[in-house]
């Protein structure tokens, strides 16, 4: 009977793909040898089946932390693919799914503890992606405070940070190639940011609308981390506390977390992304 219905939902998940791949002819142009999860404006920008991709480079190791901006202050933990919660969510400014200022942006949560004052230099965050780089080598940050559903808080900074690396990591999943985004603060408003004890939200975004051949195809997706404690987590992120804000996608600060969330109920709950600077 469960082989029954899984040729069943198969089918109908056949089916459904290639409506969607029919209904984005007219509005997005895909190269054929890419199979995209998410064409047409309004549908869900969840990872659910794997991708058929290259493998990506070698990890050239675990570089969250380093770097002249100081240590992290914070990181969400590791992405798991194998843990049966994973999920990613769209985090991207790329030709397939755009927008001002970006396209897509997951806001993950993280607290400065009682007592201490931090002086952020840097944001980071995990992804999973389509290809293996960005251009231009750019990414859009923020940082926020008091966001609830439906409401984006307030904006503390925010900019395009133009010193960005995208490092490839060994947390690949759904078929995708495994990368950090991390980039510097300086030239943007975020640059030397005090924040005094609390929650905060931040957002890091990365960018592919540049004359890169693989930018059509490009897609960017914040991985999520289920496991708790997840690997190399460093201080304390709300469950259930994260956002998803896209005009593309049809989003208005919407919960990421829960059934009724951006992510329908798996994963999503945190997210592997962090900060560095000084305290």
């Amino acid at each position: 009977m469960k082989k029954v219905l899984f040729s069943l939902v198969l089918v109908a998940l056949l089916v459904s793909l290639v409506s969607v791949s029919a209904m984005a002819q007219d509005t997005k142009t895909v190269p054929s040898n890419v199979r995209q999860n998410v064409l047409v404006k309004g549908t869900a920008p969840i990872l659910k089946h794997a991708w058929s991709l290259p493998p990506a480079p070698p990890s050239v190791g675990p570089l969250y932390c380093n770097g002249n901006g100081g240590s992290c202050l914070f990181y969400g933990g590791d992405f798991n693919a194998s843990d049966s919660n994973a999920n990613a969510l769209a985090s991207e400014t790329d030709v397939i799914v755009n927008g001002s200022p970006y396209g897509a942006a997951v806001y993950s949560n993280f607290t400065v503890p009682a007592g201490q004052t931090w002086t952020i230099r840097g944001l980071l965050a995990n992804v999973v992606t389509t290809i293996t780089g960005v251009d231009p080598r750019t990414a859009y940050i923020e940082l926020r405070s008091g966001m609830s559903a439906g409401n984006g808080g307030t904006l503390l900074c925010s900019g395009t940070a133009t010193s960005e690396s995208f490092i490839a990591n060994n947390l690949s999943g759904f078929g995708l190639n495994g990368f950090t985004v991390k980039a510097y603060t300086t030239g943007t408003s975020c640059d030397g940011l005090v924040l005094t004890s609390g929650i905060y939200w931040e957002a890091i975004v990365p960018n592919c609308t540049g004359s890169d051949s693989s930018c059509p195809s490009a897609r960017y997706f914040e991985d999520d981390t289920e496991d708790h404690p997840g690997n190399f987590k460093l201080g304390f992120q709300q469950p259930d506390d994260a956002f998803f804000n896209s005009t593309f996608f049809g989003a208005n600060y919407e919960e990421t977390g829960g059934a009724s969330g951006a992510c329908a109920g798996l994963g999503c709950d945190r997210f592997a992304a962090g900060l560095f600077g000084t305290k």
